[in-house]
This record gives structure tokens, C-alpha cells and sequence, in this order.
């Protein structure tokens, strides 16, 4: 009698992070080495990550920190300047679509138009979207989770 055994191994996916920056602060927060391989598993333990000032345009590869809850994008104060300073300049929120854990979102000041990707955001209580050029809020009128904030203010 022959018996086969099948072991199967599945490897987490490298995730691929086009902008220079945002890998570098996901890097920094994952405790990886510059360059070093980040997988989906790894990007899945992301809970938080500060960016802001950092010269960030593209998230893409965000999409895979699916249990972040805290995103700082914004600006920051630069006390050499004697201001508030964001060299960040996203303005594609669409890897943002799928983070559902997400509480507080700080994007200010950078170069958002269109936030329809955070229409199903509904664990949001804190959003900044001050200093972008956005006209329309209807996405955020029609996210079920803003009910609550509402009656928490």
C-alpha cells in the first residue's frame, strides 16, 4: 500500500510599493532593511503609519495593510519654518478603498479632489482633509459609519 501525503505551502505575496517614500516609511515601520521584500502577511500587521511631510504621491500598495487603523498623511510643523509643511501631494485615494479598519485618516493639505474611495470607510472618527480642493462630500454624507460621529460631536 502506497499512502501520498500532500503538504501544501502557501508563501504570503510580495506587495509592491511603486513610491520610493511611502516604501521607505512602511519600511521604517515594519523594521525592514531599505529594499528588503515586503509580503502581504508582514503588511497585514501595519497598524499604523506616519508619513507626513514625506514627499508621498502614490499609495499604491497601501491595499495590503488591511488591519491599519491610524494613516497620517498630513502635514507636520516644521519648526525651522515657523509653519506647517507637506510635501506629500496624493491625490489617488483609491488603494484606500479596501482599509475598513481605518479611525483616523489624516490627509491635509495635499492634493485630493475626489474622495469617493472613502465612502465605505465606516470605522472613521477622525478625518482631516483640510487645505485639498474637494467639492464634493457626498461620499462622506452617504458613509453609515459617520452617523456615529455625528452624534458623538
Amino acid at each position: 500500500m502506497l499512502l501520498t501525503v500532500w503538504v501544501g505551502f502557501t508563501s504570503a505575496q510580495t506587495v509592491s510599493i511603486p513610491d520610493p517614500n511611502l516604501r521607505a516609511a512602511i519600511e521604517d515601520a515594519l523594521g525592514k532593511a531599505p529594499g528588503a521584500t515586503i509580503t502581504t502577511t508582514e503588511m497585514a500587521t501595519l497598524t499604523e503609519l506616519r508619513a507626513p511631510n514625506a514627499d508621498i504621491s502614490n499609495l499604491i500598495g497601501l491595499e495590503a495593510a488591511v488591519n491599519i487603523q491610524r494613516l497620517y498623511l498630513g502635514h507636520e510643523y516644521v519648526s525651522a519654518e515657523g509653519r506647517f509643511i507637506n510635501s506629500n501631494s496624493i491625490s489617488d485615494l483609491a488603494p484606500l478603498v479596501g482599509l475598513t479598519q481605518l479611525a483616523v485618516l489624516d490627509l491635509n493639505r495635499n492634493a485630493i479632489s475626489d474622495i469617493s474611495a472613502l465612502s465605505g470607510l465606516t470605522n472613521l472618527v477622525v478625518l482631516r482633509l483640510g487645505g485639498n480642493v474637494i467639492t464634493d462630500i457626498s461620499p462622506l454624507v452617504a458613509n453609515r459609519g459617520w452617523e456615529r460621529v455625528k452624534r458623538s460631536v
